[in-house]
């Protein structure tokens, strides 16, 4: 046992002993400094004066820790704070050590800053031509959950012509013009999301010089009536999105979510099936970026909650690519990303004119419909952005002759 203490106390003195020996040699007050980066060795070995041995190579990681040198001639440590930069991981948690990305005491950190890809325009058929005018996921959204508030503003000139052009029918020329407000706003690390549009809609139309109505003996001729010029409250939509895959250094993702829309527009007139009953439509979406190409897209299909409701199956495709772009990410305008996008409705099935819900018969057929949206999306100082779009239909019957838009997102 006394042997063991002598070896014991013999070790702690001869440590003692280096120490000093190192400070004398230069370094009085036992700190040292690192070598001056050069550009063909950025992060130099860290050397401390006056100790022989293997030089410790500083890993890229994180704050400043603690890094143990060795000598070769006495079994001695001396630790000192060595300061090396960050470098972000990929799998989410912090390099903050010689063991590299998810070392151990290394907690998880933020995710970094996600490539953005601008949201989809949309062909956003209105609810005079089309029953699921809120429920479509393709308009104004992004696959990707994203913390925004937004407004979207739709103008549909002629729309529904092949029914104004019956001569029985007292208007024409009828134009819409669509508003939606809304938000959305992430949750558990931005890997969902929920969201919200509110939206308004004013229908505009000309009265006719006269129409015909039908008579025993044919058609007679009267007074086609008054203009219209009416603003309501249309149908709510709530948004849930949450990411199924991502690529987090390219922003690729795929996601999956639900679109639900509410009953709360003020007139059942113009859209009967959807002021009437609650419509869900799950879906899914994408998103994959190639450099200054990105292609994203949605495939949704409405699902009935009662029996006579219709069923249809929504694709939404969008190729872009960023034109302009400032990785500076210093200046008032940091993107333009020209765009075009093909939208597809194919019904599965129509409503049922047969069966009365609430009082409610939904007499209005829905076609098949291919509308190609061209446009662009202008981004500022790296939160806001500016989509503007026209739309064509491309088979009939035509839903309207043609659709101007244009949406602001504000991201935060």
């Amino acid at each position: 046992m006394r042997r063991i203490w002598i070896f014991l106390i013999g070790t702690m003195l001869m440590g003692t002993l280096a120490v000093g020996s190192v400070r004398a040699q230069g370094d009085p007050g036992g700190s040292y400094s690192l070598p001056a980066p050069t550009p063909g060795n950025p992060y130099p070995p860290a050397q401390i004066p006056g100790m022989t041995g293997m030089p410790q190579m500083l890993p890229q990681s994180a704050p400043r820790q603690s890094v143990i040198t060795q000598t070769s001639v006495q079994q001695t440590t001396v630790a000192s704070e060595i300061p090396y930069p960050t470098a972000p991981c990929t799998n989410g948690s912090s390099c903050c050590g010689p063991m590299g990305c998810g070392a151990m005491g290394c907690g998880p950190v933020s995710r970094p800053d996600l490539p953005f890809t601008p949201f989809m325009l949309g062909d956003f058929v209105g609810p005079v031509a089309n029953l699921f005018s809120n429920v479509k996921i393709g308009e104004g959204e992004s696959p990707r959950p994203v913390d925004r508030v937004f407004y979207r503003y739709n103008f549909y000139n002629n729309l529904n012509k092949s029914r104004w052009t019956d001569p029985t029918e007292s208007l024409h020329n009828v134009n819409l013009y669509q508003h939606t407000f809304g938000f959305e706003k992430t949750f558990l690390d931005q890997r969902f999301s929920l969201g919200l549009r509110i939206p308004f809609y004013t229908l505009d139309a000309e009265a006719k010089d006269v129409r015909a109505i039908p008579t025993p003996g044919g058609y007679m001729a009267i007074p086609g009536g008054d203009s219209l010029n009416i603003t309501h409250f249309d149908n709510i939509s709530a948004i849930l999105k949450a990411v199924l895959w991502e690529d987090v250094p390219s922003g690729s993702v795929i996601t999956g979510g639900a679109t639900m829309s509410f009953p709360t527009a003020s007139s059942k007139l113009i859209n009967p099936g959807m002021s009437t009953l609650m419509f869900l439509q799950p879906f899914g979406g994408y998103i994959f970026n190639f450099g200054d190409f990105y292609v994203q897209g949605f495939s949704s299909i409405t699902l009935p909650v009662a029996s006579p409701q219709s069923i249809v199956w929504f694709n939404d495709l969008g190729v872009g690519y960023y034109l302009y772009r400032d990785y500076s990410r210093s200046r008032l305008l940091t993107a333009i990303t020209p765009t075009v996008e093909v939208h597809v409705a194919t019904p599965l099935r129509s409503p049922d004119p047969t069966v009365s819900v609430f009082g409610v018969t939904d007499t209005l057929k829905v076609h098949n419909g291919v509308n190609v949206t061209t446009g662009a999306t202008l981004e500022f100082m790296n939160n806001a952005t500016l989509g503007l779009g026209l739309v064509l239909p491309m088979t009939g019957p035509k839903p309207f002759d043609v659709e101007l838009l244009a949406q602001l997102n504000y991201r935060f």
